[in-house]
């Protein structure tokens, strides 16, 4: 017997050895057998989030998952239903290593996004001026400044005229974003704006300016020099469109940028809101404005001014009872129009015959200059 006991439990190691084992519990609940690559998979970590800047030029899904990023702030989130952020990036025409100035950047909402979208390599020029950064964005600003994704951004405080600094040379693009109208509405001018941006880009490079649409009844801001003039004879600031509704004009946005040597090549429709009324001020609807999306291309050196030709502006009643479009010039709103219409709503007691026929022939003339100039 004392030989047989080892042997018997000799015999039961090996046969307990020999047998399969029993399924093991799955710890996740699931009711099959968990098996050996299932176990080594559970035991893996889970896949980090995606880098929160773009591999590549930007398509429709990957500029639409540079926006849904977790690393994006809630804040930012909130606004993205009326700024069509997506959109706006493929529009922007964006790629990793490029540089890239945001004028008037505010609180940083599309300087991050633009950051995100030239990524690592590219490199940011965000503006702001006194105004902004005394009475909006001071405490928001270096908040967003100080995120991981804003690493390679330049802040840049300097007011309008001379918007950006030394460095920032042979640019890929400059933006400038529902700012446009309040460059005119602070006394700024647009023609020394328009010629630092076309310094600041390489030929080839883009201009692309967003604003609040004005109605085209709304009495537009004459350039710098002859608001100034005008104010000093009536002694008191002029009441226009810029200032009273924070909007721009479309065509006065063009006919002002290409004059400065850029040409429009691109438009964008997804801001248009054809139910906006625009007789309110921009604010008053939370920025949900009918707004226009302009690109424009530096196609000369500084100092090749642009075309001057007529750029339709707003329209003008004639006695007769028809319309016509009256353009802008340098001093606001073509001069002759002012024979036809009182742009505060008030017939105009200035309607000569003569004068009809004068800025008629005036026009026409300055359309065949537009069409040599193209």
């Amino acid at each position: 017997m004392r030989l047989c006991v080892p042997s018997f439990v000799a015999a039961l190691v090996l046969g307990c050895a020999a047998s399969p084992a029993p399924p093991s519990s799955p710890r996740d609940g699931s009711n099959g057998p968990s098996t050996a690559q299932g176990s080594e998979a559970s035991e893996t970590p889970s896949t980090a989030p995606s880098s929160p800047f773009a591999a590549g030029p930007l398509t429709s899904d990957s500029a639409q998952a540079l926006v849904d990023h977790p690393s994006r702030s809630k804040e930012d989130r909130e606004k993205d239903a009326r700024r069509h952020p997506a959109e706006t990036l493929v529009f922007l025409g964006l790629k990793p290593g490029q540089r890239v100035a945001d004028l008037g950047a505010g609180d940083g909402y599309t300087t991050e996004l633009i950051a995100r979208a030239v990524g690592e390599e590219g490199v940011v020029y965000a503006q702001n001026n006194a105004d902004a950064l005394t009475k909006h964005v001071g405490d928001s600003w270096p908040g967003r400044l100080a995120r991981p994704t804003m690493t390679k951004v330049v802040r840049v405080d300097a007011e309008w005229e001379q918007p950006l600094s030394e460095d920032a040379r042979d640019l890929n693009l400059v933006t400038c974003f529902f700012s446009y109208h309040d460059v005119i509405a602070q006394d700024g001018a647009t023609a020394e704006l328009n010629q630092a941006v076309l310094s600041a880009l390489k030929v080839g490079g883009h201009y692309v300016i967003a604003d609040h649409q004005a109605p085209e009844e709304g009495e537009a801001c004459p350039a710098r020099p002859h608001r100034e003039r005008q104010e000093a004879k009536t002694k008191k600031p002029l009441e226009c469109v810029e200032r009273t509704l924070h909007r721009v004009h479309r065509d006065r946005v063009i006919y002002e940028v290409t004059r400065a040597g850029f040409e429009l090549v691109e438009e964008g429709e997804f801001l248009r809101d054809p139910t906006d009324d625009r007789s309110r001020p921009s604010f008053e609807s939370e920025f949900k404005t009918d707004r226009f999306l302009l690109k424009f291309k530096k196609v000369r050196e500084e100092g090749q001014q642009g075309g001057q030709g007529r750029i339709e502006g707003m329209r003008a009643m004639l006695d007769d009872g028809s319309s016509l479009m009256t353009p802008y010039t340098d001093e606001g709103l073509d001069s002759c129009a002012m024979y036809f219409l009182d742009l505060r709503g008030r017939a105009s007691p200035h309607r000569p015959q003569y004068m009809k026929k004068k800025c008629r022939k005036r026009w026409a003339e300055m359309d065949a200059e537009a069409k040599l100039s193209e």
